[in-house]
């Protein structure tokens, strides 16, 4: 017993040792599918990195609250960029379960971050659908279309399906590693799909709550976010309507 767990840990070594995603790289539709999220979560960095700055000279405020560079708010929101990049590697990987269930930790996350500037009883607060309906009262939809919040919401409820709700069919039946790295075009684009509206979602909100972090940015950088910021968004700071 002990003698073939051991073996089989020495295969784990070697699985580990000379584990690579170069053959799934190969594969049709996943470049140009990566190439699509990366283009969207390049600028939610950019997004993030305006924001660190802001916050950290003490000139940070979301629709009108002040938010301090060492506010749990500011800390929600870094931890939901921060799900986002750790699901876009589960779902590069093959892991989609994972990958969902980050995506789905990464609207919690930014729902704390939004409501939190005014309102700093959520991040006590453990029902998820109580924090949403504080989310939909958030000053951020007087600004931005309230069909954001309601595609936020949408996303979450699909996300819970593959872990609260999920069927047979939502399964990841993955019972040894060997299965990964792996690439399931449909699910791989699932993802790509949901990753990239939620971070359009969230860019719109973060930007409309303090338009200097666009504003200030370095022209390069602004060239960057207008990449995933919203049009109607882009066209109110323009306009001074923000």
């Amino acid at each position: 017993m002990v003698r073939a767990v051991d073996d089989d840990f020495k295969r784990l070594v070697d699985f580990i040792s000379t584990y690579s995603t170069s053959k799934i790289i190969e594969l049709e539709g996943f470049v140009p599918s990566t190439r699509i999220t990366h283009k969207h979560y390049v600028p939610l960095l950019q997004i993030l990195a305006e924001t660190n700055k802001l916050a950290t000279s003490r000139e940070l405020t979301f629709f009108g609250d002040q938010i301090g560079p060492y506010s749990k708010s500011i800390l929600y929101l870094q931890e939901c960029v921060s799900d986002i990049g750790c699901s876009l590697f589960c779902s590069i990987n093959g892991a989609y379960k994972p990958a969902d269930m980050l995506l789905r930790s990464a609207i919690e996350n930014f729902m704390k971050f939004a409501v939190g500037a005014s309102a700093k009883k959520v991040y006590r607060m453990k029902n998820v659908y109580e924090i949403f309906e504080l989310f939909q009262a958030n000053k951020a939809f007087d600004v931005v279309d309230k069909k954001v919040y309601e595609l936020i919401r949408f996303l979450y409820v699909e996300l819970c399906k593959t872990t609260h709700t999920a069927s047979v069919t939502q399964m990841a039946k993955i019972h040894s590693l060997n299965s990964f790295p792996g690439f399931h075009q449909a699910k791989y684009g699932c993802w790509v799909k949901n990753s990239t509206q939620l971070i359009v979602a969230f860019s719109a909100i973060i930007v409309a709550g303090n338009k200097n972090i666009y504003l200030g940015a370095h022209y390069k950088s602004r060239e960057i976010i207008e990449a995933v910021l919203p049009k109607p968004v882009l066209r109110k700071i323009l306009a001074g309507e923000i």
